[in-house]
This record gives structure tokens, C-alpha cells and sequence, in this order.
């Protein structure tokens, strides 16, 4: 065998040992892609999918969890639905990034709320069928404070602590066709000292009664004016 034959078979086989390199790289490669695939495959159920609206379902093909966005602010949504497709439990992220929760009856009404304002204080207001209800929260500026409310007639009485104030109650009414109105109020003078103030329809004291620093009642009787006239009682 000649020289040049030689190298020339030397030079067919190095050609081989670089195709057979390469495709044995390009095979590790597939493989590599085809192992990253399956981890991701086991990784993500199949279930999983990507979308504005998602329905999960129970076994018997139940709606049981919807996901989503709302239209117009586009805020997120989660909801509950019972074995009979009622709605049972809402929790939402408003437009402004604030979160409520909401608890529904069977006849789809809102039973609990439990939220916070755009200020960021916390209430719970809690209804019955009829409109009656009762609350509970903070208000801006971070008094404690309790109301209970009846639809009908529209009689409410109301209990609040001011942030820096005396604690008080009020007694009130109020309907769709008339705005609130609270004809006693009951509080605290001085930290220790009783007060009972009574209004009239326009809201003006009429009669305010309690007990003085010194321990002796008072009694102070206004007109429609605002004119008033004290009595002491011994």
C-alpha cells in the first residue's frame, strides 16, 4: 500500500470519527430536550392550563370553583359553588387591590362580608334574609364601633369608641325614603359621667340629662331654637 493510499484511508476514518462525534452530540441533545420534556410533563399536571376563565369540576362533572377576572377593572375572582351549582363563597380582589370576602345563603343573597374600606380598615357586616344586619369595623379614623340594624321598621342602635374620645350609643332610625336620624344618644362626660341627649326630627337637642362632676343631676330642656333652660336636682 502506498503513502498517499494510506493517508487517504487515514483521512476517510478521521472524517468518520468527526460525523460519528457530531452525532453522537446531536443524540445527547435530543435526549437532553426529550428528559427536560418528560420532568416537565410530570412537574405540571396534565390538567393545568392557561386562561381567562377557569371552571374546575368535580368528579361526576360538577361545577365546583370558578377562576377568573372581572369585566371592566379586570380584578380576579374565586369562586365556591355547592353540590347543587349555588354560589356559596366569593373572595375578590377589587379594582383598587383591596380583598373581600363574601359568604351567600341558599338564596344566593350576601349573608357575610368581611372586607376592608379603600382606607384600609377592616369591617364585617353580617345579614339575614329581610335586610336585618349587624356590623362590626374601624372607622378612618380608627374608632372601634358596632351597629345593629333592622330593616323594618329601620330602627338601628350603634356603639362606637372615638380613637381619643368617650365611648357611645345611639339609638336611630331610618328608612329608604328618609335619612337616618338618632333621637338618643347615651355617653360619658369627663370619663365618668353619664350623659342622655334626646333630639328632635331635625336632629336638634331637646332635652339632655346626667350627672355633674360635683354629683348633682341636671336637667337642660332646649326650644326649637336652641334656647335652653338647666334645672338642678338635688
Amino acid at each position: 500500500m502506498t503513502e498517499l493510499a494510506h493517508r487517504g484511508d487515514v483521512e476517510r476514518l478521521a472524517s468518520m470519527v468527526k460525523k460519528y462525534r457530531r452525532s453522537t452530540i446531536l443524540f445527547a441533545l435530543v435526549m437532553l430536550v426529550f428528559g427536560v420534556v418528560l420532568l416537565l410533563e410530570r412537574a405540571i399536571p396534565a390538567d393545568a392550563i392557561e386562561a381567562k376563565t377557569l371552571v374546575l369540576t368535580d368528579e361526576r362533572g360538577r361545577e365546583r370553583i370558578l377562576l377568573g377576572t372581572l369585566t371592566g377593572d379586570g380584578a380576579p375572582y374565586m369562586f365556591f359553588l355547592d353540590k347543587s351549582g349555588r354560589g356559596r363563597v366569593a373572595i375578590v380582589l377589587n379594582g383598587n387591590g383591596v380583598p373581600q370576602v363574601e359568604l351567600y345563603g341558599e338564596q344566593r343573597e350576601p349573608t357575610g362580608i368581611f372586607a376592608l374600606t379603600d382606607s384600609g380598615r377592616p369591617f364585617l357586616d353580617l345579614r339575614v334574609p329581610g335586610g336585618n344586619s349587624a356590623g362590626i369595623g374601624v372607622t378612618n379614623s380608627d374608632a372601634p364601633y358596632v351597629n345593629l340594624y333592622q330593616r323594618e321598621p329601620g330602627y338601628s342602635i350603634g356603639l362606637d369608641i372615638p380613637a381619643h374620645g368617650l365611648p357611645s350609643i345611639t339609638l336611630g332610625h331610618s328608612t329608604i325614603k328618609e335619612p337616618k336620624r338618632t333621637p338618643l344618644t347615651m355617653s360619658l362626660t369627663d370619663g365618668v359621667n353619664p350623659r342622655i341627649e334626646f333630639k328632635d326630627a331635625s336632629g336638634r337637642g331637646r332635652l339632655v340629662m346626667g350627672l355633674e362632676a360635683d354629683g348633682k343631676a341636671s336637667i337642660s330642656v332646649m326650644d326649637e331654637h336652641g334656647q335652653k333652660e338647666s334645672l338642678d336636682v338635688e
